[in-house]
């Protein structure tokens, strides 16, 4: 089993940026393969960081650990090959903080976000066929590719916030 909840965004003064993010149409119990399936479709993690999930670590072993062929996506990318072997069970309320700063991992990789994500989707669709279909990854690749400029823009407009 694995479960995730929802966060709150926050800037470097803990002001909140967006309040209970994440989750978008993973609001209710499903096997693991299906909510894969829709994190690609929506072209984003939307499990979370690391503060906003819970599985066990024999599970997360098992999978093989944390899977960083996929530096910007390391997180979803683990997350997946856990959730491949179980169910989801979603926590909808809002369990974690996370706060955006000009030091993190995506900021430093934004130019890099969406080919990952494209190479990410085309993976999982080779390693899991009966889970990921076609359709699923030129969906999410779209999505991720519009995600990638937003989150670009974001980061130019908060920047001062994220310090």
């Amino acid at each position: 089993m694995f479960t995730a909840c929802r966060r709150d965004i926050v800037d470097a003064d803990s002001k909140v940026l967006f309040k209970g993010w994440g989750l978008r149409g993973l609001t209710a119990s499903m096997p693991g393969s299906s909510a894969v399936r829709r994190a690609v479709r929506a072209g984003s993690n939307q499990f979370g960081e690391p503060a906003s999930v819970m599985m066990r670590t024999a599970a997360l072993q098992e999978a093989g650990g944390w899977y960083d062929r996929f530096p910007y996506l390391i997180d979803q990318a683990s997350y997946s090959r856990v959730l491949m072997t179980g169910d989801f069970v979603p926590d909808v309320e809002t369990g974690a903080t996370f706060r955006m700063s000009t030091t993190q991992w995506s900021v430093a990789l934004v130019k890099d976000q969406a080919t990952q994500a494209h190479q990410f989707h085309r993976w999982l669709h080779e390693e899991y066929p009966d889970a990921v279909k076609a359709a699923d990854v030129t969906m999410g690749n779209v999505r991720a590719s519009l995600m990638a400029r937003a989150r670009r823009l974001s980061y130019r407009v908060l920047e001062r916030r994220m310090r």
